[in-house]
């Protein structure tokens, strides 16, 4: 079969046949395109949501960390270390024990910077970039409460949807870690409040006696 254009209406035809076709094609990679983007979003609101209901089941902050670090560490693949402020409120050195990785004292300085400057520091980033994991600071309402450094496989690096995600387990990991440390405080006082009340009881006992 052959197509002749001969005349001006075939021209005209074929310029509306090739405007329909352009206008078609548009339309569809805008369709996938929005599709891959549903179903990114829809993939990010599950992740959050698995995680945050794992940490409203936590009781204490040993199994805060243990389901932190767990979570995260399979939905990447990663290693995961989570360094936590010290009551003197400085970074402790050593890693939580529930942590998938250890850290060297050249590491361990990657997360006190990020400690001392509340940004993220180390692989992919500019600063610090020739660390072997890259560091997050764990910041809640009242400061910040940690670092959690996350060491992905050789060649591996987050799409910045799954860097999307990782910020949301970051913030609510630091919410958590936060309501675990005043939950701890106000234990630690009440167990002094009794301890004093009973002091006095025992004082005001002998007081009697005597």
């Amino acid at each position: 079969y052959t197509l002749h254009v001969a005349q001006l209406e075939d021209y005209l035809t074929l310029i509306i046949y090739f405007a329909v076709a352009l206008a078609m094609g548009t339309l569809m990679a805008r369709l996938r395109q929005r599709e891959r983007a549903l179903m990114a979003r829809e993939e990010r609101v599950a992740a959050v949501y698995s995680f945050s209901r794992l940490l409203s089941r936590s009781t204490s902050l040993d199994e805060t960390l243990q389901n932190c670090i767990e979570f995260i560490a399979q939905f990447f693949g990663a290693r995961v270390s989570i360094n936590l402020r010290e009551k003197s409120g400085k970074l402790a050195l050593e890693p939580a024990a529930a942590s998938t990785r250890r850290i060297s004292a050249k590491e361990a300085s990657v997360a006190f910077w990020v400690f001392e400057h509340k940004k993220p520091a180390g692989r992919y980033t500019d600063t610090l970039p020739l660390a072997a994991a890259t560091y997050y600071p764990l910041i809640s309402t009242g400061g910040i409460v940690g670092v959690l450094g996350l060491r992905l496989p050789a060649k591996a690096r987050l799409t910045p949807d799954k860097e999307e995600i990782l910020f949301a387990f970051v913030n609510h990991a630091a919410i958590t870690i936060e309501r675990d440390f005043l939950a701890s405080e106000r234990r630690r006082l009440r167990v002094a409040e009794e301890s004093e009340k009973l002091h006095e009881a025992i004082l005001n006992s002998i007081s009697h006696e005597l």
